[in-house]
């Protein structure tokens, strides 16, 4: 026995699973490939739909990252209060 999958979205109706994930829309699986296929989707689409304030917050973090300079104390103050 297999089982077909079919994806529903609730803005569009029946259409594909998102991109990349494990699933696809139409696809055929085994009873004892379901549980784990379907977990890795929701994972997979939870990844990837982060509320905006945690979207932010990463974004904020790889800036402050990219952009880190190591300043001795006296350096920082006088970068502070030079004109640019």
């Amino acid at each position: 026995m297999v089982y077909r999958l079919e994806a529903y979205n609730s803005r569009k109706g029946f259409t594909s699973v998102t991109g990349n994930g494990p699933l696809a829309d139409g696809a055929l699986l085994a009873p004892h490939l379901l549980p784990d296929c379907l977990r890795r989707a929701a994972l997979d689409v939870a990844a990837r739909h982060q509320p905006p304030h945690v979207r932010r917050r990463h974004l904020i973090q790889e800036m402050a990252q990219q952009y880190r300079r190591e300043l001795s104390e006296p350096e920082l103050l006088e970068s502070l209060f030079l004109p640019p």
